[in-house]
């Protein structure tokens, strides 16, 4: 202040015949102190003021500002009052002018950088309890538009529940519009949970006090560890001196570098003190302001034959709205930049200082000028990132496969599966005039084998790697695929054993042997068909309602949390419905087969001629048990992938369908083969 008043009072050719004096009062940041001195400076017994300077806080220009500009018509040049009410509410406010950027201006700041640094995913969070903080956030949602706004948080008395929302949405790029006396409590959550490293940036309020995370009484964070991890958070809040170019001249006629010489040497002196902010270049051009609004006002009072400057009273509306017209039509290049003004009084493009914390100390590192949609480089000053690189608005996606272990481990057990199901096949058609083979109907043998290579062969598809960089065509094929030959597999085995054990169930519960039928296979395929049927028609009805498609999801690396783990699985809607519908329709068939196959066991004759129906009963009776068995496995799969849950779920699937396929193909069809060494015969 000292200094532009100097610089002014210096120039003839600036308010001939007067000097510009300043009385001072300390507002004390309130609106009550501010009227009071407001009351003082303007009693009868005082001089005149033409205009009025400051305050720095919007809370005291509220009151003291009505009471000017509407009722003493005193206009009014504030250097660091940000509040957008002023702007809007020119009924209230009709002669108030300022060289600080609106608040909701500073979002353009964050936005610039947003988009400089290609973020894509951004959450903004606002506390909506304070109207300020509430219409920033609003705008800054709105600036990002739909494309980068991940979430729009509203922050009231629980931070614990938007820090657990930011976790869940997985954002990295936040920008938090809050008072600081409600971020101290907000940034102690954020570190416990853990959102507070290298891969995250936060963007808080620039006009916080120095050293305001530090205040950690009644939370359960230290000052040191709020201290960490504030370290490279970005702020923004009007620029008030830009020297990135010290040749540039200012309206005092001196270049940057002669003003900055200049004002070294007088806080040298201690004549000039500066705040922490560098708020003084706004103060600097305000005077400037005033000083050129009453020097243009001298020649159109006197034009328009309204007298001179000290003709003003505070009842002079016409001189007053002389004085308000010089300042809307001022402008000038001043230290804060290129200095002019909108019809609301706000500045047009006022630049936007960017600050980082360093070690706990707010640096201005960059400024973003509206007009150009650029940033400017100050000397010896540059944006600074943990790690050296610029953290990513989202981690780093990695495609998570099946080790290698796990595809030999599947390979190895399913070909082995297959090779033998193929013999057996072979072995069950070449000697199905044999017999021992004819006596176990062949045929049905023959589809249950088919059942089993089905199956053997569905579960060696679940090694193919399935991502986006298929077609989303082949991905659902191979996804349906693998389904429905696993499902009819187990379904066309299931029932043909269960008709097979009920044929015998049949034949021996019966005790009268004269009424004891025995049932052909034609006469068992109809049963068959039936219980298949069921099966099919869901499937048939989940891939035209819901198909199997692939989907992703993903998980943070706990051991790195710049990285992202990528896991695809074949998923459709109400996917759980259909199979929890076919999981109880095989329990359902299995426990009544169990049951068949016990109480056959237990009704066969103790003959020894009927030995080999006990040795089948058994045989019968222990399939149905490993097909159960297989069951409880398909439920704990379903349950891994319900819950994401990716590791091992290979080598479970593998084992949930070899407890059933080997069981089924070794137990039927080895001691056949083990037996028979002669030719085959008729008979």
């Amino acid at each position: 202040m000292k200094l532009a008043l100097e610089e002014i009072n210096e120039r003839c050719d600036l308010l001939p015949g007067y000097r510009l004096v300043v009385d001072y009062a300390n507002s004390a940041c309130s609106s009550i102190p501010a009227t009071y001195h407001l009351i003082i400076q303007t009693n009868p017994s005082q001089p005149i003021k033409l205009m009025i300077l400051g305050p720095a806080c919007s809370g005291a220009v509220q009151l003291m500002g009505e009471v000017a500009q509407k009722f003493m018509h005193i206009p009014q040049v504030a250097y660091t009052a940000s509040s957008s009410l002023f702007g809007i509410d020119k009924k209230s406010y009709p002669r108030f002018y300022r060289m600080v950027p609106v608040t909701e201006q500073l979002a353009d700041g964050y936005i610039g950088l947003v988009k400089k640094l290609n973020w894509k995913r951004v959450a903004v969070v606002s506390y909506d309890s304070e109207e300020l903080y509430q219409n920033v956030g609003l705008r800054t949602a709105e600036l990002l538009t739909n494309k980068r706004v991940l979430a729009h948080l509203s922050l009231t008395d629980d931070p614990s529940r938007i820090v657990s929302a930011l976790k869940e949405l997985n954002a990295r790029i936040i920008i938090a519009w809050i008072p600081h006396s409600v971020a101290i409590r907000f940034w102690c959550e954020v570190i416990k949970e853990n959102l507070a490293g290298p891969e995250f940036v936060w963007f808080f309020p620039g006009w916080y006090r120095a050293n305001w995370w530090a205040a950690v009484d009644g939370i359960d964070c230290t000052a040191e560890e709020m201290r960490k991890a504030l370290e490279h958070s970005v702020g923004a809040l009007g620029h008030s001196v830009l020297d990135n170019d010290l040749s540039r001249v200012l309206v005092s006629k001196k270049n940057v570098s002669q003003f900055k010489q200049d004002l070294d040497a007088k806080i040298a002196q201690g004549t000039v003190k500066t705040d922490i902010f560098l708020n003084y270049g706004f103060v600097y051009d305000a005077a400037w302001t005033i000083a050129l609004a009453l020097n243009s006002s001298i020649s159109i009072l006197k034009k328009k034959g309204l007298g001179r400057l000290e003709d003003f009273t505070y009842e002079r509306v016409d001189i007053s709205d002389v004085f308000t017209k010089a300042i809307q039509k001022t402008t000038f290049q001043g230290i804060s930049g290129r200095v002019l003004f909108q019809k609301n009084g706000n500045r047009i493009n006022p630049l936007i200082g960017i600050i980082q914390y360093r070690d706990g100390v707010a640096v201005p590192v960059t400024v973003y000028d509206p007009s150009s949609n650029s940033f400017i480089n100050l000397p010896g000053k540059s944006i600074k990132w943990r790690g050296g690189y610029v953290p990513k608005d989202a981690p780093s996606p990695e495609l998570q496969k099946d080790s290698m272990f796990e595809i030999i481990i599947v390979v190895v057990v399913t070909s082995l599966g297959i090779l033998s199901t193929i013999y057996f096949l072979i072995f069950n058609i070449y000697y199905r005039n044999n017999l021992i083979v004819k006596r176990s109907s062949y045929r049905l043998n023959t589809i249950i084998l088919i059942g089993v290579l089905v199956g053997f062969v569905g579960t060696l598809l679940h090694v193919i790697q399935l991502d986006y960089s298929m077609s989303g065509t082949s991905a659902a094929l191979v996804c349906n695929i693998r389904n429905w030959m696993t499902e009819i597999a187990f379904v066309v085995c299931f029932s043909t054993l269960a008709v097979k054990i009920w044929r015998l169930y049949k034949v021996f519960f019966n005790k009268n042997l004269a009424e004891r039928k025995y049932l052909e296979d034609r006469h068992l395929m109809p049963m068959i068909a039936g219980l298949v049927l069921p099966t099919v028609l869901v499937l048939i009805i989940q891939a035209v309602t819901f198909p199997i498609t692939l989907h992703s999801y993903a998980e943070i690396n706990e051991d790195n949390l710049a990285q992202e783990r990528i896991f695809y699985t074949c998923r459709g809607k109400h996917y759980l419905i259909f199979s929890v519908i076919l999981f109880i329709g095989g329990v359902i068939l299995g426990l009544v087969s169990l049951v068949l196959a016990f109480e056959t066991k237990k009704h066969l004759p103790t003959d020894k001629k009927y030995a080999k129906y006990h040795e089948s009963a058994v045989i019968n009776l222990t399939t149905m048990l490993a097909i159960l068995l297989s069951s409880i496995c398909d439920a704990v799969v379903l349950l891994f992938q319900l819950n994401n849950i990716r590791t091992g779920i290979l080598l479970i699937i593998t084992l949930s369908e070899c407890l059933w396929l080997y069981p089924v193909s070794y137990l039927l069809f080895a001691p056949k083969a083990s037996t028979l060494h002669a030719p085959a015969y008729t008979k």
